[in-house]
């Protein structure tokens, strides 16, 4: 039997950076990526990165979530995950 590595969360998410450095998105869009994941909550994701309050996260993390370039590096990742 194989012996399982704890692998911990920093290893993860610059793992997952790793591969999001050969997508085409700014620095927020792949750390509104990022915190997507870890919640699958996009008005969360958009109101940390990007500061927004709830409403505006709301409308922006629905927007941001469904940019087909944002949309492929979130199955991606979710493949990998």
């Amino acid at each position: 039997m194989a012996k399982k590595t704890k692998i911990d969360k920093e290893d993860s998410v610059d793992f997952m950076s790793d591969l999001l450095d050969g997508l085409d998105l700014t620095d927020k869009e792949q750390e509104f990526v990022l915190r997507y994941l870890q919640s699958y909550n996009a008005t969360q994701a958009a109101m940390q990165v990007y500061k927004y309050d709830k409403y505006k996260g709301a409308v922006m993390g629905n927007r941001l979530r469904n940019k087909p370039k944002i949309k492929s590096a979130i199955k991606k990742l979710k493949k990998v995950q």
